[in-house]
C-alpha cells in the first residue's frame, strides 16, 4: 500500500498531466482559448510592418472648427442623415452638435447647436470615450461608465466604478461582442502614462478583465487619451504623445490584433510652432478619428493648445489610411523593439491590477 507522501506525490503529478492537457486541446476561458495573461491563441506574436503602412494626416483650409476653450470631443456616426458631436467647454457644459448635411463636417459652419448637456455625476468632467452599440451609447469618464439610448443629458445612467485607469478610449469588436478599453497606466507623469493599459469586457459596464499592456514606453515619453480604427485588418491606435505636458503630439501605433504589442508607427499631426493663425502651436492632444470613407479616408478631431495654459480649440484634419500587402507579414528588424518607442525601451509599467486578473462587479445602476 502506498504510503500518504507517494498519494500526494501521484495526485500532483495527475494534476500536472490534466493542466498540460488542458493546455494542449486549448482549454477555453469565455469564448477564446487562453495562454499567457489571458491572450488568446488565436493571436500571433508577429509585429506589423511598419514601413508597408502609411498614414498621413493634413490641416484643413480652416482648421480651427470652434473657437472657444474646449476639450475631449466624441464624434459619432448615427444614421444616414447625421451625425453629431459632443464637446465639453469651459463653462463646465457639454455641447451636443448635429451635422447639417450627410457628410462629416470640417468647420464650424456644417453643425448646429441640439442642446447644452450636463453628463455624469461631476458636472464639469469631460467623457474620455464613446461608442454606441446596438443602439445604446457607453461614455467612459475617469473610471466611471455611463449608457443611454439618447446623448440627451438626463438621459443618462451611471452604471459601473469598475473600469481601470483613466483617460480611456473603447473599442467594441463587433466579431467577438467584447468591449476593448485602453488607458494611461504604468506610473503617471505630467498627467500622461508610461504605459498603454488594456482591459476587456464582454457587456462594457462590468466583469472587466485587465490584460497586458500593448506599449510601453522608454520612461522619456509619456501617453494617454486613446482612439482605435480598423483598416484592412491592421487596428490603428491614436493617442497623445509627449515628452512635456501639455506640449502634445498625437502619435498612431498598428498592430494585426488588439492584445499583443503596438507598434509605433509616426507622428500623425504636430504643433504649428509660430504659426500663430492655425491656434495650435503650442501643443495638440485628444483625437477622435472617424472613417468617412471605405478607401481610407477620415477626418481627425483633436484639439489644439495655444500656450501652456490654454485655450484649447477643436481642430479638423483630413488624412488617409494605407496598409501594405507587407505589412502583415513583418520580419523588419530596423525599427524599434515591439511595444517601445525606441530601442532601449525596456520599461515594465506597476500596475496594482495584475495582467489576467478579472474585476467583478460595481455598483450597478443608478441615476447620474
Amino acid at each position: 500500500m502506498p504510503s500518504a507522501r507517494q498519494a500526494a506525490l501521484a495526485v500532483l503529478a495527475l494534476s500536472a498531466l490534466l493542466v498540460a492537457g488542458a493546455v494542449a486541446v486549448g482549454l477555453s476561458w469565455g469564448t477564446d482559448s487562453v495562454r499567457r495573461g489571458g491572450i488568446p491563441d488565436r493571436v500571433s506574436d508577429a509585429p506589423v510592418n511598419a514601413s508597408a503602412i502609411s498614414v498621413e494626416f493634413t490641416r484643413t483650409d480652416n482648421s480651427t472648427m470652434l473657437r472657444y476653450n474646449s476639450h475631449d470631443a466624441v464624434v459619432f456616426d448615427d444614421s444616414a442623415d447625421a451625425y453629431h458631436l459632443l464637446v465639453h467647454n469651459s463653462n463646465r457644459r457639454r455641447i451636443l452638435l448635429r451635422s447639417v448635411e450627410p457628410e462629416l463636417p470640417t468647420n464650424a459652419s456644417g453643425w448646429e447647436p441640439v442642446e447644452l448637456t450636463v453628463n455624469g455625476r461631476n458636472p464639469g468632467g469631460s467623457i474620455d470615450t464613446a461608442v454606441e452599440v446596438n443602439g445604446t451609447y457607453y461614455a467612459y469618464q475617469d473610471g466611471q461608465v455611463y449608457t443611454s439610448t439618447t446623448l440627451a443629458a438626463e438621459k443618462w445612467t451611471h452604471r459601473s466604478d469598475s473600469p481601470p485607469g483613466q483617460d480611456h478610449g473603447v473599442y467594441y469588436d463587433t466579431a467577438t461582442g467584447r468591449f476593448h478599453l485602453f488607458y494611461e497606466a504604468g506610473d503617471r507623469e505630467d498627467h500622461s502614462g508610461l504605459a498603454i493599459g488594456h482591459a476587456t469586457s464582454p457587456n462594457g459596464v462590468t466583469d472587466w478583465t485587465v490584460r497586458p499592456p500593448v506599449y510601453n514606453t522608454s520612461g522619456r515619453y509619456k501617453v494617454g487619451d486613446f482612439e482605435v480604427v480598423e483598416q484592412d485588418g491592421v487596428y490603428f491606435m491614436f493617442g497623445d504623445y509627449t515628452t512635456d505636458h501639455p506640449q502634445y503630439s498625437v502619435s498612431v501605433w498598428a498592430n494585426d490584433d488588439l492584445y499583443t504589442n503596438f507598434t509605433r508607427v509616426d507622428t500623425v499631426m504636430a504643433p504649428s510652432g509660430n504659426d500663430s493663425a492655425t491656434l495650435d502651436g503650442y501643443g495638440i492632444q485628444d483625437a477622435d478619428v472617424v472613417r468617412v470613407g471605405s478607401d481610407g479616408r477620415y477626418v481627425m478631431f483633436a484639439h489644439g493648445h495655444t500656450g501652456e495654459t490654454g485655450p484649447r480649440y477643436l481642430h479638423t484634419f483630413t488624412g488617409r489610411i494605407r496598409v501594405g500587402e507587407r505589412a502583415l507579414a513583418s520580419n523588419d528588424t530596423t525599427s524599434a523593439p515591439n511595444g517601445t518607442d525606441d530601442a532601449s525601451g525596456t520599461d515594465q509599467p506597476h500596475d496594482a491590477r495584475r495582467p489576467g486578473t478579472r474585476i467583478d462587479g460595481g455598483p450597478g445602476d443608478r441615476p447620474a
